[in-house]
């Protein structure tokens, strides 16, 4: 059974990365929260809103959708994919994608994709919210 758990940048001035549980309010508007370990509720910016996938990448971070990857040379040729992609949840599943398409669903293939040890045969290099140039470099 994977952890539950997201991620969303704070909205004030300093737009650190929050993590905990997701939390939708509404009220006389709309409020996204992630309530923190402690049970704080802290708005988020909701367009940076990201789940967990349940896996770690190949150093043990954890990979949430919108991180952005550099894939296993292995892995890249045995299904064509290029060497920077990115992690997003659509329609129920976890997938990495590059800037134009759907390529892989993380998931389902998660015997290729995990090493022994349990770890994404991938590195997490960023995320498509602070790094966005980063997918224009992976070919």
């Amino acid at each position: 059974m994977r952890e539950y758990k997201f991620r969303g940048k704070f909205l004030d001035d300093t737009s650190e990365w929050l993590y905990g549980n997701y939390v939708y309010i509404e009220d006389d508007v709309f409020h996204h929260k992630i309530a923190d370990k402690n049970g704080l509720l802290l708005d988020i910016d909701i367009n940076t809103l990201g789940q967990y996938t349940g896996l770690k990448d190949k150093n043990g971070k954890e990979l949430y959708e919108g991180d952005i990857v550099e894939v296993n040379e292995d892995i890249r040729r045995a299904f064509d994919l290029k060497k920077i992609m990115y992690v997003d949840f659509i329609e129920g599943s976890f997938l990495l994608k590059d800037e134009k398409e759907i390529k892989w669903n993380l998931l389902r293939c998660f015997p290729t994709i995990v090493d022994i040890e349990g770890k994404a045969r991938v590195e997490k290099v960023g995320n498509i919210y602070d790094n966005p140039e980063l997918l224009k470099k992976g070919k």
